[in-house]
């Protein structure tokens, strides 16, 4: 290891395996503190999603569009080059 590392290494190498170690003790007391002061209660908020987005809006260049202002449109076209058509 010394041949590898040098000597830095070898020397410094119990110190990071001491700060991983420290980490986790420093984690443990502080959840026996939160059990300690009643602090480890946890809620979990479900919620439902929100609404499905829609597609744009039937408006401009796109007034005469088709697939704007719908929910998962099967088709949208921009009424305009054929480039613009999309389907599903």
């Amino acid at each position: 290891m010394i041949d590898y590392f040098g000597t830095a290494g070898v020397l410094l190498a119990p110190l990071a395996a001491a700060g991983g170690l420290a980490d986790f003790f420093a984690s443990e007391f502080q959840g026996l503190h939160d059990i300690l002061t009643g602090k480890d209660h946890y809620t979990i908020l479900v919620q439902a999603q929100a609404a499905i987005p829609v597609l744009g809006q039937l408006a401009g260049t796109f007034a005469h569009g088709q697939g704007f202002g719908q929910v998962r449109p099967a088709t949208v076209f921009n009424d305009g080059d054929p480039t613009g058509l999309v389907k599903a």
